[in-house]
């Protein structure tokens, strides 16, 4: 999947971080930097950019099959599609709000398939089909959940944050003055200060809006 050409915002602004900050914070030069780094973090594990709506152009690899998975978990419109190079009428599209779309027509036949043993599956064998080809399938599309729906997200973006900042020299876990040592590391290298490394109960919130098997964009 091609990367889109599009300006992502980060999932919380400075206003959102400095507002989760004691009184009297001043926000440091690099924060919007921080705030990118953090989102960036998050969207990868999820596989698509998440929030906000936003619309954009995408290069697929064709499933090849009747059906095409898109790279989202909800899809608001599609504007255009080519497929194989041919454009097609989006008005001859189906397609569900959690990223699966077909064409008119591919569920006109069908046949069953499998065992009493093995079990059975329905295998559709009529209609129009996706191309095979890799990055052969080009749509522009708007999606992504309004950030309003998934506040979640920019705490989340703002823990990143604020963890990364936590250690006073980057990514330095202690440091020794004469005969004192003091130690700015956690139990493990994911949860020192310095890192942006999601932790488990982090990923698990995250689950709900992750693309399980999908390359980040």
């Amino acid at each position: 999947m091609s990367t889109p050409t599009v300006t992502l915002p980060p999932l919380a602004s400075a206003d959102q971080w400095l507002a989760a900050q004691p009184e009297g914070t001043v926000p440091p030069d690099n924060l919007d930097d921080m705030l990118a780094a953090s989102s960036a973090s998050i969207r990868r594990y999820c596989g698509w950019h998440v929030s906000p709506v936003v619309t954009m152009t995408l290069q697929l690899d064709g499933s090849g099959s009747y059906s095409q998975r898109l790279p989202s978990l909800r899809v608001v419109d599609v504007l255009s599609l080519t497929n194989g190079g041919t454009d097609v009428d989006v008005a001859t599209l189906e397609w569900s709000a959690d990223g699966y779309m077909r064409m008119l027509g591919a569920r006109s036949e069908g046949a069953w398939y499998g065992s009493a043993s093995s079990g059975w599956g329905w295998s559709y064998c009529g209609g129009p089909r996706w191309t095979s080809t890799l990055r052969g399938v080009v749509i522009e599309l708007s999606h992504g959940f309004d950030p309003e729906e998934c506040g979640q997200l920019a705490a989340l973006c703002i823990t990143l944050t604020d963890r990364a900042m936590a250690a006073p020299h980057g990514y330095m876990t202690a440091e020794t003055v004469g005969t004192t040592t003091i130690s700015y590391g956690g139990r493990n290298v994911d949860e020192r200060p310095g890192s942006m490394t999601l932790l488990g109960y982090e990923q698990a919130l995250l689950d709900l809006y992750r693309i399980n098997g999908r390359r980040a964009v």
